[in-house]
């Protein structure tokens, strides 16, 4: 996001795309947002949209990285986005058991 576009972040008890999410962490900001063809790769490893590019900073590598992490621990993430308007990241946190409890 640009140095002047309002990031956001907020935790609420709702369920985000699975019944068994817990609670939802929401990620948003108030940047360009992200391109309607490119959404669809952004968890992809190494993938940088045309936005991305642009400010020559993105690496590609964090939202892959952390669709990666979240699948392993049984949690989802989406994102929306508008182009001139900013993106929206939800995870959604599902009880898990721990391992030895």
């Amino acid at each position: 996001a640009p140095p002047d576009a309002l990031a956001t972040s907020a935790a609420t008890p709702e369920t985000l795309a699975t019944p068994a999410a817990t609670a939802t962490l929401v990620i948003a900001d108030t940047g360009i947002g992200i391109e309607p063809e490119d959404i669809p790769r952004v968890f992809e490893r190494g993938f940088t949209g045309y936005n991305g590019r642009l400010d020559r900073k993105a690496s590609g590598i964090g939202l892959s990285l952390c669709r990666r992490i979240l699948d392993q621990l049984s949690h989802t993430i989406t994102l929306e986005s508008t182009v001139g308007k900013g993106t929206k990241v939800k995870i959604g946190l599902e009880e898990t058991e721990i391992a030895g409890d």
